[in-house]
């Protein structure tokens, strides 16, 4: 494809008839593209001709790339905004006034010409140095950068740039990339010129799933058939529906409501739409209570989309059908750690790896009210209890620890909680007696909301002199790990609504006429509401984490009676203060 370029004033004439125009020039003023009256009526003169053509041809591209790929709203920035300052011996045109490409899809354009005959070769090497993009002279041919000559002859001539997205396998979203254009000549009026550059918009073939664990990990029992949560959601807006899949390994079990199933099964399904794609989606994880003893184990968690959106399919098949322009790249799953108090972050992982505590072990665990749940500052903590599941030949000792995890907003490993004892001795004349373990938080000053840890159990039968075995029914047998909730006592908002508990201020208000509040969830963006008060207008809303889990409470004030009316979050309960 060729252009014939006339200096600003021979442009403006080729693009007067178009009412869309097809070209952008990279110019900060018309002064700096100004070329010589004698140039300009030389040129209209000797190429006439050509002026005839060129709309046309301006046309057939305006038709080739007029549109993103895809109807999603995406802002296309011009590549003027990042252009460098120009001398007004270098054009550089856009078709359609932007550039855009897709991986794994298609290509764009743009084209470069001089203003002036050069009196030595011009040579113009373009190149993306980020290796987002890759160029050509034709649609065929693609390089990691080129180089363009111009001469005394051609100078007039617009030579055309083909640009290619790198069909990467990395999610990035829709991003950009920059080509620049570096001059060298021997030539006075070209030698040190700065062509400008141009910033294309690259539409992501790597759409991806997030993936958020409670947590931040996935942690089970066999004992346990409530299990764990993981939240799903995709990252884009997709043209239809799209269905994904969870698979898990023979030792856990998926579904995707929260009461269990009668025929726990290995696999689950959510179905996203372009109306609820960004609303989180739950996969209810349970471990599967066989009768082997495996002591503390795991299960994997993969995760696969299929859809006719070919942005949204793992195989390229939707319906028996092939998709058209299907990608080969896979959809990307991103591990999202949105622990409260730190910068939301995103891993990518082909699958999630569940902890499994094995029941099939010698010994008897038994927490309060079913869980054990501590708060920060609060001196009685919560207790569990052990005993021996048998009578023992000798005796038999448990170790507990807290697992070390990496606090939120810290690189170093903490410790969350503290237990005592840390190891209790069984004995054949005690062995059924249960023994108490004590478990209180450890009172920090980060701001994490409800977070957890979590405690692990050795047990041992060894001779204290030898080391030898002394019950080989009891050693190195498996016993559940508990998980501890802990509630913060921390909080950054000074007031402010945090209905999610992840220390950061939610976006709310207070419907007097209906004495509702409604809140949108910085953690998720998801919208909930709760309704408390007498509607019309005769309470005064006031707002604070009253019964101190990390959570906002709603709260009224009643003038009439001067009472303070609070629904506490933790479990519902509620209080009235005169």
């Amino acid at each position: 494809m060729q252009y014939v370029f006339l200096g600003v004033l021979a442009l403006a004439v080729l693009l007067a008839p178009v009412t869309a125009k097809p070209f952008a020039l990279h110019a900060p003023t018309t002064a700096a593209l100004a070329a010589p009256v004698g140039f300009l009526m030389e040129s209209a003169a000797r190429f006439a001709s050509a002026a005839n053509a060129a709309p046309a041809e301006a046309q057939k591209m305006r038709a080739a790339s007029a549109a993103p790929q895809r109807g999603d709203n995406y802002q296309w920035h011009p590549a003027v905004a990042a252009a460098a300052p120009l001398t007004g011996t270098i054009y550089v045109v856009q078709s359609a006034g932007f550039t855009q490409v897709s991986e794994g899809n298609g290509s764009d354009d743009y084209a470069i010409v001089l203003s002036k005959a050069p009196s030595s070769f011009v040579s113009i090497t373009v190149s993306d140095v980020a290796g987002q993009l890759q160029v050509g002279t034709n649609t065929t041919t693609y390089l990691a950068s080129l180089d363009l000559m111009f001469t005394s002859s051609n100078w007039f001539v617009a030579q055309t740039v083909n640009i290619k997205a790198v069909n990467d396998s990395v999610f990035e979203g829709k991003h950009f990339a920059t080509i620049t254009h570096t001059v060298y000549s021997l030539d006075s009026q070209y030698m040190g010129v700065i062509a400008a550059s141009v910033t294309a918009g690259i539409d992501d073939n790597d759409n991806g799933i997030d993936i958020q664990q409670s947590g931040r990990s996935t942690d089970l029992s066999e004992s346990n058939t409530t299990g764990d949560t993981i939240q799903v959601r995709l990252v884009t807006q997709p043209t239809g529906p799209v269905t994904v899949s969870a698979i898990a390994t023979s030792q856990a079990y998926l579904r995707a409501t929260a009461s269990a199933v009668l025929n726990p099964q290995s696999t689950t399904s959510l179905t996203f739409t372009s109306s609820n794609w960004s609303v989180p989606q739950t996969v209810y994880v349970s471990a599967s209570d066989d009768s082997v003893n495996e002591g503390t184990h795991t299960a994997s968690i993969t995760f696969s989309a299929d859809s006719a959106d070919k942005f949204y399919d793992n195989d390229g098949v939707f319906g028996g059908g092939a998709i058209t322009s299907f990608s080969t790249s896979t959809v990307v799953t991103n591990m999202v750690d949105n622990a409260a108090g730190a910068t939301t972050s995103t891993t990518t992982a082909t699958s999630v790896t569940a902890n499994i505590t094995d029941n099939d072990g010698k010994a008897v665990l038994e927490q309060s009210d079913g869980r054990t749940f501590v708060k920060e500052g609060a001196p009685l903590g919560d207790t569990y209890t052990l005993q021996l599941a048998s009578k023992p030949t000798d005796d038999v000792s448990i170790t507990i620890a807290v697992q070390a995890t990496t606090a939120s907003t810290v690189s170093t490993i903490v410790s969350q909680i503290l237990v005592s004892p840390t190891s209790l001795t069984f004995t054949p004349n005690n062995w059924d007696v249960p023994q108490t373990v004590t478990v209180r938080a450890v009172d920090d000053v980060t701001i994490e909301g409800m977070h957890t840890a979590t405690i692990t159990h050795t047990i041992r039968s060894t001779s204290a002199t030898t080391g030898l075995v002394t019950d080989g029914n009891f050693n190195n047998t498996g016993i559940e790990k508990i998980k501890v909730v802990i509630l913060d006592n921390d909080t950054a908002n000074l007031g402010g609504a945090d209905f999610d508990g992840d220390g950061r201020t939610d976006l709310a208000i207070y419907r007097p006429n209906t004495a509702q509040w409604v809140y949108r969830q910085a953690n998720n963006q998801a919208v909930g509401s709760i309704t408390w008060g007498i509607a019309g207008g005769a309470d005064v809303p006031v707002n604070g984490d009253f019964d101190g889990d990390g959570f906002s409470d709603p709260a009224v004030y009643r003038p009439a009676t001067a009472q303070w009316f609070v629904k506490g979050s933790f479990n519902d309960d509620f209080t009235v203060t005169t």
